[in-house]
């Protein structure tokens, strides 16, 4: 039987453009509400797995 694997790219939510190190920038209010937004999305969804990079905002 044929499985059908989805994969779901998801950009990080809007960040901190005031700190210098991109990689540290914190989430915005705004950023921080699309990203609870988000959870619940994929929650809903029935999402089975994640990776995300290193930096700071996906945490």
């Amino acid at each position: 039987m044929n499985q059908i694997t989805t994969v779901t790219l998801v950009r990080h939510a809007q960040a901190d453009a005031a700190v210098p190190d991109p990689a540290a920038r914190p989430l915005t209010e705004t950023g921080r509400a699309d990203a609870r937004r988000l959870v619940e999305f994929l929650r809903k969804d029935g999402l089975t797995a994640r990776r995300a990079s290193d930096s700071h905002r996906a945490r």
